[in-house]
């Protein structure tokens, strides 16, 4: 949990930075993961996979790994907020807003999740894709 008014800003030359990135593929067993009341900002170049927030594919031994993100407010001035390429993931009570890109990205067979209370707004493509 972060303290009120945490803000964690990335900016970066080098393509492919995500701001915050919840790494589960080394992760021995399910369980749950929770991160609430950050302000993220975001900006590194490339188009395609670019995000402030990043949750890559999980292990196999972690795949039943809840992740919750709660009360946070994302933005990136160079892709997209969120980016769930695998696990399952909840965003709550949160704002993503004045993407580049979308606001949330949910990619591939095992990225699953929900939308709960959250305000997706000004964001230049899709505030929600699901490929």
């Amino acid at each position: 949990l972060a303290e009120p008014g945490a803000v964690v800003a990335w900016r970066s030359d080098k393509p492919y930075e995500a701001a915050l990135t919840v790494d589960l593929s080394e992760a021995a067993s399910g369980g749950s993961v929770t991160i609430s009341g950050l302000t993220v900002r975001h900006s590194s170049p490339s188009i395609a996979q670019n995000y402030a927030v990043y949750v890559p594919p999980p292990s196999r031994a972690a795949s039943a790994t809840k992740v919750e993100l709660r009360d946070l407010d994302v933005s990136s001035s160079s892709g997209s907020g969120l980016g769930v390429e695998g696990g399952d993931v909840t965003l709550l009570s949160s704002k993503v807003h004045d993407c580049r890109n979308h606001g949330l990205v949910f990619l591939g067979p095992t990225a699953r999740g929900a939308v709960r209370g959250c305000e997706l707004a000004k964001n230049k493509l899709d505030g929600v894709l699901l490929r």
